[in-house]
């Protein structure tokens, strides 16, 4: 009989040591005493309602972070679902630790909803020939779909969380984003080079902080957004789209500014030149066409906007 009391305690211990948990009742308790955990850590971060693709964005500090396991996973029997709940600090970072066995863990990172004040793009207002975005600042509800991920045993997951938002009282006509790319260039004549010189070739090179408007045609109706490209010469917009994926019509502007540019004079034998700085105004071209946007996936045009220089 003492023979099989110490069978059954050893064969008890092996179990334990497998699961990574004490096999009790499940309780509170019983889920702190797992001897593995997992990191999840990162940042939430809201847009900041400045520019009309909401590309730049702030840190949400002092908010709720959920990390939800079920209670299946820490014994079989149990239903439910287990709430591991940590706060952002001041830069919107936040860390907490769940307790895993050496098994996978299925879990869901949620932010609770919470109201703000966000500067909406209201309309643009033709001045001239430039179009002026108009904002307003109105009541929105700042949301969290949640995120899946897996933990494993002694793991870190990185997650940085992207926070939505939705007017409070309005029901929003357009559900899903596409992301909506192209270039911006400038004309330019390169250095000859030599001895003997040559002509100068045409390039273009990318031109940083130039606002560019998008709009957007779905039969009758007409949607604008600006757009600012980077060092790079690159633009990318978020097109509010109503369905999954559908076709619309894309005309691109740009403002036309001005500017100098210099020519280079080769002599008649192609053994010298000479340079001459002009004044004058750089003039964009434009482009119009379909596209088939889908919801979340970048789409790259080809097309770029290319501004020509006039001399005065």
């Amino acid at each position: 009989m003492k023979s099989k009391l110490c069978l059954y305690a050893l064969v008890a211990l092996l179990l334990i040591g497998i699961s990574g948990c004490k096999k009790v009742e499940q309780t509170e308790l019983n889920i702190d005493s797992c001897q593995y955990k997992a990191t999840i850590q990162g940042i939430v971060l809201y847009p900041a309602g400045i520019t009309l693709n909401n590309q730049e964005s702030v840190p949400a500090s002092d908010v709720n972070v959920f990390v939800d396991v079920p209670y299946s996973y820490y014994s079989a029997t149990a239903s439910g679902i287990k709430r591991f709940e940590t706060t952002t600090d001041s830069q919107g970072k936040f860390s907490i630790d769940i307790p895993v066995t050496v098994n996978s863990a299925q879990i869901t990172i949620r932010v609770p909803s919470f109201q703000g004040k966000h500067y909406v793009f209201e309309q643009f207002v033709q001045e001239g020939g430039n179009f002026i975005p108009k904002f307003v600042q109105k009541e929105v509800l700042y949301s969290f779909l949640g995120k899946n991920a897996t933990a494993n045993a002694s793991n870190i997951i990185h997650e940085n969380l992207l926070l939505t938002y939705n007017l409070i009282g309005v029901e929003p006509e357009y559900k899903y984003t596409a992301i909506y790319q192209f270039n911006v260039e400038k004309e330019f004549y390169q250095v000859p080079s030599g001895p003997p010189y040559t002509i100068p070739t045409l390039e273009w090179v990318p031109q940083e902080n130039k606002d560019v408007v998008v709009e957007v045609t779905r039969g009758n109706e007409k949607n604008y957004y600006i757009g600012r490209s980077n060092a790079a010469g690159f633009v990318s917009i978020d097109i509010p789209i109503k369905e999954l994926s559908e076709n619309v019509q894309i005309t691109v502007k740009s403002n036309p500014y001005r500017g100098t540019i210099t020519f280079y004079e080769i002599s008649g034998d192609l053994q010298t030149y000479s340079t001459v700085v002009k004044n004058g105004i750089y003039l964009p071209s434009g482009f119009t066409h379909y596209s088939y946007l889908s919801a979340l996936k970048p789409v790259m045009e080809q097309n770029s906007v290319q501004f020509y220089f006039t001399e005065d």
